[in-house]
């Protein structure tokens, strides 16, 4: 009996060229129909992943500010597409200015994502959202940056992320408690994250 297992096993062993043709042609055609819509929902994944790298860069810079007992600004360059903060320990007695100690994010490595309302004109409580930068500092979307105290409170700010689209866009907010929250406007309204 254990013989003919082995010779049959033996005789039946792999695919034939034509399983193999027909199971390679299945995964091309599946391919096909998949690849559009996965293209599709790229950009919206890029400025998604986008959002949440400045919400946890936030938190860092926030955490950093608590932990070094200083203030902490996170800076954005609008016209360059980008943020930055300084993460050294000047308070550290031994501390020397190195060039990496600043943590900094250029938001075109996440595709064409960039700072913008998107095609949002209000905010999520209804207020319309400004076209330039506050000359005073005061809550605008458009400022160059957030600070972070050393308690971990901020002045209430918010920074907006769009795509090439503009349809999506992203608001992530800082309350004056040092509180970071992440919203997005779907071409409608805004919903929590």
């Amino acid at each position: 009996m254990i013989r003919i297992l082995k010779k049959y096993t033996r005789d039946r062993s792999g695919f034939s060229f034509a399983e193999l043709m027909v199971v390679i042609a299945l995964i091309g055609i599946l391919s096909a129909i998949a690849l559009p819509s996965f293209l599709r929902g790229l950009p919206e994944k890029r400025l998604k992943n986008a959002a949440r790298n400045l919400y946890a860069d936030m938190q860092r810079a926030r955490m950093l500010a608590v932990q070094q007992n200083r203030s902490i600004p996170v800076r954005f360059n609008l016209s360059g597409n980008f943020y930055y903060f300084d993460e050294s320990n000047k308070t550290d007695p031994g501390y020397e200015k190195w060039d990496n100690d600043e943590f900094r994010r250029d938001l075109s490595e996440a595709g064409a994502v960039s700072f913008g309302f998107g095609k949002a004109t209000k905010n999520w409580d209804n207020d319309p959202l400004p076209t330039s930068p506050a000359p005073d500092e005061t809550a605008s979307p458009l400022n160059d940056r957030i600070t972070f105290g050393s308690t971990g409170t901020a002045s209430s700010r918010s920074v907006f992320l769009q795509n090439e689209n503009k349809n999506v866009c992203y608001a992530i907010t800082v309350t004056n408690y040092g509180f970071v929250n992440i919203r997005m406007f779907n071409g409608t309204v805004w919903d929590k994250d």
